[in-house]
């Protein structure tokens, strides 16, 4: 199973999603036609896989912005977990496009896959739980706020990864500092309401 991961991703950065097949990576992986079909019964079953793999990566790399853990996070750790985000998707745009991409119809089809994204969510939601108690940031749903920070990261990122956000000016800045401005905007909408008193 794992060359045929190996090699699977490999040819899904060669030759495109068309074009991969489990006849192909039989064949890269040096292995009989029959054999990937033991551990996956279709392609579609190996690209699951492979987000699944992916979601955990991602994971791992959220959690490197907090080493204390998640229910000792603090603002600044959030910031440096979303620049970890954003550094995920720019460094392994493969497995970010089958991640959130429709090549796999139905995550929940796919129980591995499933309990990845979901994973990988829950550290987000976590995190907004923790800000919500220590004031940082507004009460509400920690599932909608979670959401739209993971809106608006992975908004940018797409747009970012397939060239359609950059101009002539910022083609070779540092892709984190392009994001800082987007995070202020969210972070100032996700702040605690101020007091209606006023003090005289």
């Amino acid at each position: 199973a794992e060359r045929c991961l190996a090699h699977g991703l490999r040819l899904l950065k060669e030759v495109g999603p068309d074009r991969l097949s489990l006849r192909e990576v039989a064949r890269a992986a040096d292995l009989s036609s029959a054999a990937p079909y033991r551990h996956f019964p279709n392609k579609e079953a190996l690209l699951a896989a492979l987000a699944a793999r992916g979601f955990r990566l991602f994971e791992a790399s959220l959690l490197k912005g907090c080493p204390d853990g998640l229910h000792l996070v603090t603002l600044a750790q959030f910031h440096e977990m979303s620049r970890h985000y954003v550094r995920f998707a720019v460094a392994q745009p493969d497995y970010y496009r089958l991640m959130f991409g429709n090549l796999v119809r139905d995550h929940r089809s796919y129980p591995d896959l499933w309990a990845a994204a979901q994973s990988a969510f829950g550290v987000i939601k976590t995190v907004v739980e923790v800000l919500q108690r220590d004031g940082s940031f507004r009460p509400g749903s920690s599932q909608t706020m979670a959401s739209h920070l993971w809106s608006l990261c992975h908004g940018f990122v797409d747009i970012h990864i397939d060239g359609r956000l950059r101009n002539e000016h910022d083609k070779k800045a540092d892709v984190v500092k392009l994001f800082e401005p987007h995070l202020q905007l969210l972070l100032e909408g996700l702040k605690p309401p101020m007091s209606s008193s006023v003090i005289r």
